[in-house]
Parts: C-alpha cells; sequence; structure tokens
C-alpha cells in the first residue's frame, strides 16, 4: 500500500477503509476506541458528510453504466429519494 496518501485539509471529512491487524486493541485501548467513537459521533453530526456517501452509493450503478438515472436502479434507494417506491419497505429518507 502507497504511503503517499496525504489529508490536505485537517477539517475534511474523509472516507478510510482499512484492514486491522490484532484488531483487539481497537476494542480495548481507550485511545483507539475514542478515534473511533470520535469519528463515527462527527458523521451523525454532520449532514454533508452523509449526504456525500448517499449520493455517492446512489450514483454508482450510473457511473457503472447499469441506468441512465440513479432512480432507474432497481435495488437503490435513490427511488425512495426521488418520492418514487422502491422495493424494501421502511426506508428513512434523510432530509
Amino acid at each position: 500500500m502507497s504511503r503517499n496518501y496525504k489529508f490536505h485539509n485537517p477539517d475534511g471529512a474523509y472516507f478510510i477503509s482499512f484492514a486491522v491487524v490484532e484488531w483487539l486493541d481497537v476494542f480495548t485501548r481507550n485511545e483507539y476506541k475514542d478515534i473511533v467513537l470520535d469519528s463515527l459521533a462527527y458523521c451523525q453530526d454532520n449532514n454533508k458528510v452523509i449526504f456525500e456517501k448517499i449520493n455517492y452509493i446512489h450514483n454508482n450503478p450510473v457511473e457503472e453504466g447499469l441506468v441512465y438515472n440513479p432512480e432507474d436502479y432497481v435495488y437503490s434507494s435513490a427511488r425512495d429519494y426521488s418520492g418514487e417506491k422502491g422495493i424494501l419497505d421502511n426506508i428513512v429518507v434523510v432530509d
């Protein structure tokens, strides 16, 4: 994995995926737990982050050329967000 990635905006929200080796430390060391909890709280309190992720997910089928519009993809909650009925019940649409 490259170590060339840098976060240029210290106040920005970034999506990071990673694998944890010896994962037990994440749940037993307070400094790691605090980082995880603070990150989750930030995402919960910041609607901009939530909308970025929702839009990213909704636009994946469009980017892959499967559909022309996000709400055209049968398995997407984009239908619910556009006012149509999706295939799942009880979808919570974030305003």
